[in-house]
């Protein structure tokens, strides 16, 4: 996923000649998820809401294991903009972005997936011999 948004960040940058810090905007990418527990484990005491919470703890986490730019820094702890504060920097802005289309693809491919072609077929011809019309 980071990868992903890191790549999308760059293009969104390049395309819109924002002309950010490619270099900043990377490594925000790469660490905006950087939170290090799993969020889906009930049992881990992690803060929650996950989505409100987990900017700060990536920010600190990555803060700990990585000389942090100021801008980076505002990337990570707003990336989850409008559930935290809004970005400052084109970097922060770029990543928001990147991580929201990120997340829209990633969620289109899961439900192309569960939706496996032939199933909508199946579910709209149930529909039309329960004599429902459209």
């Amino acid at each position: 996923h980071v990868h992903h948004v890191a790549r999308i960040a760059l293009w969104l940058n390049r395309k819109l000649n924002l002309q950010a810090d490619r270099d900043r905007v990377i490594r925000s990418a790469l660490l905006h998820d950087y939170f290090l527990y799993d969020w889906h484990d009930k049992s881990h005491d992690h803060p929650r809401p996950h989505g409100f919470h987990h900017p700060k703890v990536a920010m600190e986490a990555a803060h700990r294991h990585y000389e942090l730019h100021p801008r980076e820094q505002d990337a990570i702890v707003s990336h989850m903009f409008p559930l935290t504060k809004p970005p400052r920097h084109r970097e922060g802005w770029l990543v928001t972005a990147a991580d929201k289309l990120s997340t829209f693809q990633e969620l289109s491919a899961w439900w192309r997936r569960k939706l496996r072609p032939g199933k909508l077929g199946q579910l709209d011809s149930r529909v039309r011999k329960k004599g429902n019309s459209r």
